[in-house]
């Protein structure tokens, strides 16, 4: 199961085109947000909200976890409403806003696929 499934939360990778999410991953070169093994605590939740208003798109990454199963629990305990995953890669989890989502499904004139700016 993905992300999405398992946790039903407003996840949105499966809604964006790929070429669209390798961009986002491209932009969030580093993890602006490091979560150890001792878990999620508010003041992790309380940084993810701070970083989403500040970058619209935040790279999160979980370290000393040892499963997906549990990065993806963690995830979600971070994540409190504050925003949609976009995407996940090993202890890498891609968070953006429910506003900056929004606008790259909304349907373009354009041929290419290009983000809004942050």
């Amino acid at each position: 199961l993905g992300l999405a499934q398992a946790f039903r939360l407003p996840v949105c990778m499966s809604q964006l085109d790929p070429a669209v999410t390798r961009e986002l991953w491209s932009r969030c070169d580093r993890a602006l947000l490091r979560v150890g093994s001792k878990g999620v605590s508010s003041g992790h939740q309380n940084s993810l909200k701070e970083l989403l208003a500040a970058h619209a798109v935040v790279r999160v990454k979980f370290n000393g976890f040892r499963s997906d199963e549990d990065v993806q629990s963690a995830a979600a305990s971070l994540l409190e409403g504050h925003g949609e995953i976009v995407d996940s890669r090993g202890p890498n989890v891609l968070f953006a806003t429910s506003d900056f989502v929004e606008s790259l499904r909304l349907p373009t004139d354009e041929a290419d696929t290009a983000l809004p700016e942050q």
